[in-house]
């Protein structure tokens, strides 16, 4: 007989839906999973497929080390220097370097954007290899020559294709939305770079296009962007903690391009280090060599008026009473004739100061004051930190702001101290000239001849002297200039393997 209750009819429904939730047991779910195996199958081998794809896409990363050690201004050449030449002013502070500032410097824009310009990495070279792009660095069968370096590119991607390896006299030019024929090693008009030269290395060439590929890819960013995108490659840090020696490292997609950039980051470092310190020292030179070409014509004059009274008087000789007098008065004349020397150089040196700009003082022009050459080597060593501050930071930065002001301070002790020191050597100079002048009268009985002859001797040993004195100078800081050296010392050149350490 049919149940009609409604109420038996929910009580059964209800106990079959349990039955049917405890039946979904661990069984049950492994056998409906083994009658899909296939579907799992598949996804397995898409998955593998897709990874080992990306993987064979990816470029693979090389690592290169190199070490340098930030030298101790205290030592080496510009130490053992001073010792050899303790009159030359500013010896001692221009290999003056903080660790901090020399891992800073080696790591900036400046120093990249220089080793761009000198490796042309703004210009990269690709084989086509199955789905993805290797680098071909140096083993590229081209590279390009821009017309004129200094005119900046906007940056292009185009294919070189070539039509045989025989055929070395013209390539075709393909882009997303241009092609053409183009003649190797002639300049021609390239979309994105301007006046260029695709320029061939023949053996490399033939080898290439026969057993590789018939095109290459290039890439050409503009300076900038190809400065930022190099950049990201190189890191510096402490070897260790407390130490003076950086280590640097540099990730790129080939062992050895990595090894070369790293290699050009220390060069080119060193290179504008040398270039800023030889700066005071062209200055140096630049006063020195004006010095002597005013000195020099002056001295011809006084040549010339000496030979002209010797030549009007055949004999001039002083008169025996008035030997004595005389032998003193020379004396007095060379003491005269070395405040006199000094006094033109602080002439001219405050003539400098008064169109002083925020450039390097003169620190070789034998000047025997120590205090206002300890006050000039401060000038410029202060001014040499100053401008690299302007090199890596804004003029309205605080930082460079009170560096100003004090180079402004310095500049007007500097002032200070060289009127007094003139004032002085002109109250020295006025004595001694009274004391010679009381000792010539002393020989009134003498000819005017000799006067004469005396007052010209010692204007020409003055000249002489200064003039002698400059010369010496300016060889010195030739010898200064030959002997400069950088910051840093490498220690160990750019290494390591030749094995991708990771993928990009």
């Amino acid at each position: 007989m049919q149940n009609n209750d409604p109420q038996q009819q929910q009580v059964a429904n209800t106990n079959t839906v349990e039955e049917s939730e405890g039946g979904l047991d661990f069984q049950t779910i492994v056998n409906i999973f083994l009658g899909k195996w296939y579907v799992f199958v598949i996804c397995v081998f898409i998955s593998l497929a897709i990874g080992a794809v990306y993987i064979w896409r990816s470029p693979k990363a090389f690592v290169q080390q190199a070490s340098v050690l930030v030298k101790d201004p205290k030592t080496g050449n510009a130490a053992s220097m001073s010792s050899a030449f303790v009159d030359i002013a500013g010896i001692s502070g221009l290999s003056t370097s903080n660790v901090q500032n020399e891992l800073f410097i080696l790591t900036s824009r400046s120093v990249m954007r220089g080793v761009v310009k000198r490796m042309a990495l703004h210009y990269s070279y690709y084989m086509p290899n199955f789905m993805r792009y290797d680098e071909l660095y140096v083993n590229s069968p081209i590279f390009i020559v821009a017309s004129d370096p200094e005119v900046p590119i906007p940056g292009a991607s185009f294919d070189v294709k070539f039509f045989s390896a025989q055929d070395t006299l013209k390539f075709q030019y393909e882009s997303d939305d241009t092609t053409f024929v183009c003649p190797f090693n002639k300049e021609v008009e390239l979309p994105g770079i301007g006046l260029a030269t695709v320029m061939i290395r023949p053996r490399t060439f033939e080898r290439y296009v026969s057993e590789k590929s018939h095109e290459v890819r290039v890439v050409a960013l503009n300076q900038e962007l190809a400065t930022s995108a190099y950049l990201g490659g190189l890191a510096a840090d402490l070897a260790q903690k407390e130490s003076a020696t950086l280590q640097l490292t540099y990730t790129a997609s080939s062992a050895r391009k990595a090894a070369d950039i790293l290699n050009m980051v220390i060069d080119e470092y060193n290179r504008r280090t040398i270039e800023s310190k030889n700066e005071v020292l062209d200055n140096s030179l630049q006063f020195v060599d004006q010095r002597i070409d005013a000195v020099g014509a002056e001295l011809s004059e006084v040549d010339a008026k000496l030979e002209a009274m010797k030549s009007k008087e055949k004999t001039i000789n002083p008169m025996n009473e008035a030997s004595n007098y005389l032998t003193l008065t020379h004396n007095q004349e060379v003491q005269l004739s070395n405040l006199e020397v000094q006094f033109r150089l602080i002439s001219e040196l405050r003539s400098v100061l008064d169109t002083l700009n925020y450039s390097s003082l003169p620190l070789n022009v034998g000047i025997n004051n120590q205090v206002l050459n300890s006050q000039i080597q401060r000038y410029d060593e202060g001014l040499l930190r100053f401008n690299q501050l302007k090199t890596y930071s804004s003029e309205k930065s605080p930082v460079v702001l009170d560096r100003a002001a004090e180079l402004d301070a310095l500049l007007d002790n500097i002032k200070y101290t060289a009127a007094d020191v003139q004032k002085s050597l002109q109250l020295q100079i006025d004595e001694l000239k009274a004391l010679a002048a009381k000792n010539m009268s002393r020989v009134s009985d003498a000819t005017s001849n000799v006067r004469a002859l005396t007052s010209i001797e010692r204007e020409q040993i003055v000249k002489s002297e200064l003039y002698n004195y400059l010369l010496q100078k300016k060889e010195e800081n030739a010898i200064m200039k030959s002997m400069t050296e950088s910051n840093v010392r490498l220690i160990d050149a750019a290494w390591g393997g030749f094995r991708p350490v990771s993928l990009y």
